[in-house]
């Protein structure tokens, strides 16, 4: 399994159309080398039909609390570190690091 897997895409190159906005749920600034998700948002329309429409997210705030297994069992996503080359993407609130294919949904 991998963060793609989880929804997270690669980080963003410096020519994204999303580099430089905000993240729509904590408003960070979305920069190159910032991993994103996609977070869907059903509304209604005006003759009741549902719309589901989807918002830019950082990855912290795509996973952050998730429950996710790891190779010594199950631990929950701290955070989601930006694209900056390290082996070691994923942080757990136990403060371990892990491998992109360390982690299982």
């Amino acid at each position: 399994m991998s963060l793609r897997d989880l929804g997270v895409f690669s980080p963003l190159p410096k020519t994204h159309p999303a580099a430089g906005k905000n993240c729509w749920k904590c408003g960070c600034i979305l920069s190159a080398g910032v991993r994103t998700a996609l977070n869907p948002i059903e509304t209604t329309d005006e003759s009741g039909g549902n719309i589901v429409r989807c918002e830019i997210v950082c990855a912290t705030c795509h996973l952050k609390g998730k429950r996710v297994m790891t190779p010594i069992g199950a631990r929950i996503v701290e955070r989601i570190k930006e694209g900056d080359g390290s082996p070691f993407p994923v942080e757990t609130t136990d403060s371990k690091q892990w491998r992109d294919e360390e982690i299982n949904n």
